[in-house]
């Protein structure tokens, strides 16, 4: 978890996003992002080479609990 200087909490997984750690890993720092009071959240993918369908659902679960929809 990166914060830059105009409060956006940037996280950035590398590798593969599937069940297991790796998902548990991205829900925890999304979480602590939000834990942080800052709805802005960027989920930078570019270091993440593979993404299952329950990482792929994790992420649209993260986009509802920032945006809150």
């Amino acid at each position: 978890i990166d914060e830059r200087e105009d409060g956006v909490i940037v996280i950035a997984p590398v590798g593969r996003l599937t069940i297991g750690p790796s998902l548990e890993d991205l829900e925890d720092a999304v979480l602590a992002a939000l834990r942080e009071s800052s709805p802005r959240v960027v989920v930078d993918l570019a270091g993440v080479t593979f993404v299952d369908s329950a990482a792929l659902g994790e992420i649209v679960a993260a986009r509802r609990r920032v945006v809150g929809a």
